[in-house]
């Protein structure tokens, strides 16, 4: 019964974090930390290294040990460093940060399918997939409305 809404949810903040650095960048994130050149596109681009090198590392772990365990802790470090990036002051601090939130958003996913394989029937898997699945254009929608009415006042 709660477990739908949690997977929603936690893609919805998945999503989120990874399209933030572009939102923070339309608030002047790149002109108040000194970013020049490439910096920023460079601190958007380590996010997704650091996903590609740990995606097998969490496959692994999650078919090897408890799925749940592995992704609870998984989702709390990326929450601790979710907090960490806000106190991000300039470029090295951002491309580490992000370094990492790719590294621990990466079980996410691969986290939720499996056990979404795990508490449902053959029969409901698609669907509920599908549902969760869909938080990624439920997080679009609701970050682009929440800036543009940050942007208007």
């Amino acid at each position: 019964m709660f477990l739908l809404p949690l997977f929603l949810i936690t893609q919805t903040l998945q999503y989120l974090d990874k399209t933030a650095l572009n939102y923070a960048k339309v608030f002047g994130m790149e002109k108040a930390m000194g970013m020049t050149g490439n910096q920023f596109s460079l601190g958007a681009a380590i996010f997704y290294i650091g996903y590609m090198v740990a995606q097998p590392v969490w496959s692994y772990l999650l078919g090897r040990y408890h799925a749940g365990r592995i992704l609870g802790g998984s989702a709390f470090v990326w929450g601790v460093l979710v907090l960490v990036m806000v106190w991000s002051k300039d470029f090295s601090h951002v491309m580490v940060t992000r370094f990492f939130l790719g590294v621990f958003e990466a079980a996410v996913t691969p986290g939720l399918s499996l056990m979404t394989g795990w508490w449902y029937r053959r029969d409901e898997i698609p669907l509920r997939q599908t549902i969760w699945y869909s938080a990624i254009g439920w997080g679009g929608m609701i970050v682009s409305q929440t800036a543009l009415i940050m942007d208007t006042s």
